[in-house]
């Protein structure tokens, strides 16, 4: 997809991801993998609108996170989810 379409599809993106079952599992098990607190820098490569970074959030935690995307508008979106 090119980067428009990607900026494109930002707008519906959780709508649709967070309805597969299997997208919430893989959320849920990258969660258990992370000890929250271990101090490190965990990199996010293709992290959408932050979805695993606002799960996690919740946690105590020691770590930074570094989120990229091809997309614009996700990380735009995912910012503004985390309050960033």
């Amino acid at each position: 997809m090119g980067n428009s379409l990607w900026n494109l599809y930002a707008r519906f993106y959780d709508s649709t991801v967070l309805n597969f079952s299997a997208y919430g599992e893989l959320l849920a098990r990258i969660e258990k993998e992370i000890n929250p607190l271990e101090k490190k820098k965990i990199l996010n490569i293709g992290c959408g609108t932050a979805n695993l970074e606002k799960s996690v959030r919740g946690q105590e935690q020691n770590f930074t996170w570094i989120g990229i995307d091809q997309s614009e508008e996700m990380l735009s979106i995912g910012q503004h989810k985390l309050g960033d």
